[in-house]
């Protein structure tokens, strides 16, 4: 792909979702003289949900909180592999969901400028992409790209054996047949693994909501002290103009 098509593609990710598909169709159209395997590429691309367009455009203005996200998935990659504490797992876990909230509360801010709902189940698919990119290296590249597809689950990379523990194992019964109870305890620990994650998105989207609605709160509440000091500073203003009124009036 050559620099401009690949500028070009930047531009249809950032477009708002209501454009894409014209502008999709006009990228094509421009590509189909010169490259048209390119062309016909650019034309099946599906337009991002709303969320995947949150996304993209966080991707975008807040590329230091994704990178961040990255590196702590590394890093608690890192411990679990190595075997580290429970104290040490906990605060690495800590510091990622604390990252995903941001990213999510920065994503539903996105959603809400643009016109769209900032709703519980938007949040959910939002964080759940978030958690999903620590185990899918394709949907992690492409969200860093800012050209993220559509929303992804923790489950499905798991459930279909894309994740880091579906890599082929040796062992098994003589003659190479597969141990179908190592088959299944693995098939097992994926699923568990899958359902944590899953319910881990939730509850970030459910915190970033709820971080949210106390930011409100606090800007409400910024607001009636603002008028309470402006009003007060106009009565202020009032009665210096009445004192200075009644000392010209004295003989």
């Amino acid at each position: 792909m050559d620099e401009a098509t690949a500028e070009a593609l930047d531009r249809l990710y950032a477009a708002p979702p209501d454009r894409f598909t014209a502008e999709r169709d006009a990228l094509a159209r421009s590509l189909k003289a010169t490259d048209k395997a390119a062309a016909a590429a650019v034309k099946a691309l599906r337009r991002p949900p709303v969320t995947a367009w949150a996304l993209n455009q966080v991707a975008r203005n807040h590329a230091a909180d994704l990178s961040a996200l990255f590196d702590a998935d590394t890093e608690l990659s890192r411990l679990q592999r190595e075997g580290a504490g429970r104290d040490a797992l906990a605060e690495a876990g800590r510091a990622r969901r604390e990252i995903i909230g941001r990213l999510v509360a920065a994503a539903a801010r996105t959603l809400a400028e643009a016109g769209h709902p900032d709703s519980p189940a938007n949040r959910d698919r939002i964080a759940q992409t978030l958690t999903a990119v620590a185990v899918d290296a394709e949907g992690r590249g492409a969200l860093a790209r800012g050209r993220l597809t559509g929303d992804l689950t923790p489950g499905s990379f798991w459930e279909t054996g894309f994740g880091p523990e579906a890599a082929p194992t040796s062992g098994g019964r003589p003659g190479g047949e597969p141990d179908e109870a190592a088959g299944a305890q693995r098939r097992r620990e994926r699923q568990r693994r899958a359902e944590e994650l899953a319910a881990e998105a939730k509850r970030l989207g459910s915190e970033a909501s709820r971080l949210e609605a106390d930011a409100a709160k606090a800007e409400a509440t910024a607001r009636v002290a603002r008028s309470v000091a402006n009003e007060a500073r106009r009565k202020a203003s009032e009665a210096a103009a009445r004192a200075e009124a009644a000392a010209a009036e004295v003989p």
